[in-house]
């Protein structure tokens, strides 16, 4: 069965869902830094492969089909509840950069990691990581 919601909104939906998870995470739990970087770490590997599969699918598309998708994303993007995301990656980053720089610098790959269903963005941005998936 096809899925008849357009790609653009299944991407920002996936991110909206993987975001209410790290708000959980970082704010409804009481997590160790380490506990917390093993959890980010293992969401972002799990969801990296589901953000390059919907970039495949995009791939797929006509030019005119991929800039619906790219208008859609940002439609979506317009849509956030900006003070949970700032609570997220700027107040959190923060504090967590006072005690782990390394789970600090993961929080933020969150932040970007729709870029892997973008695979020319992701090329232009972080080449090493589109090598690295093979793109």
């Amino acid at each position: 069965m096809e899925n008849k919601t357009p790609l653009g909104k299944r991407i920002m939906n996936l991110a909206n869902q993987l975001n209410n998870k790290i708000y959980e995470l970082l704010y409804k739990t009481e997590s160790s830094t380490i506990e917390i970087h093993a959890q980010l770490q293992k969401w972002f590997d799990e969801y990296v492969s589901q953000f390059v599969e919907m970039g495949k699918q995009k791939e797929a598309l006509s030019k005119e089909e991929r800039e619906k998708v790219d208008n859609d994303i940002m439609q979506e993007y317009f849509k956030l509840d900006q003070e949970r995301h700032n609570a997220i990656y700027i107040k959190k980053h923060e504090e967590l950069y006072e005690t782990s720089e390394d789970t600090a610098n993961l929080l933020l790959k969150f932040n970007i990691i729709t870029q892997y269903s973008d695979f020319a963005l992701l090329k232009k941005q972080n080449p090493k990581e589109a090598e690295r998936l093979g793109l």
